[in-house]
């Protein structure tokens, strides 16, 4: 079972759905995401793996120390690092690199 939910989400000006999720430990924590969209976006998502700057909005998942998982909506600026052709159409992999 997945932690973590894809939700609403835009990915520079592709909508679909999405998350922002906390990867590797503390403090050098790093931030990555993923975002699904349909068949019919695959052109514009091939365009972000070589923007220099892609915006992210939707839901960040965050894993407190406790345990507790915090979903908040943010905005991001993003590097899309790979792009896939799954059974629901396409899922791109991201990693954050600063908060907008």
């Amino acid at each position: 079972m997945a932690i973590y939910t894809p939700q609403e989400a835009t990915l520079g000006n592709v909508e679909g759905r999405g998350y922002v999720f906390n990867s590797g430990g503390f403090p050098e924590e790093t931030q990555c995401g993923v975002f699904f969209a349909d068949e019919e976006s695959t052109e514009e998502l091939e365009a972000l793996l070589e923007a220099d700057e892609v915006r992210f909005e939707g839901v960040a998942y965050r894993t407190l120390k406790s345990g507790k998982i915090k979903k908040k909506i943010q905005d991001f600026v993003v590097d899309v690092k790979n792009l896939i052709t799954v059974h629901a159409g396409e899922r791109v992999d991201f990693v954050v690199t600063e908060e907008a």
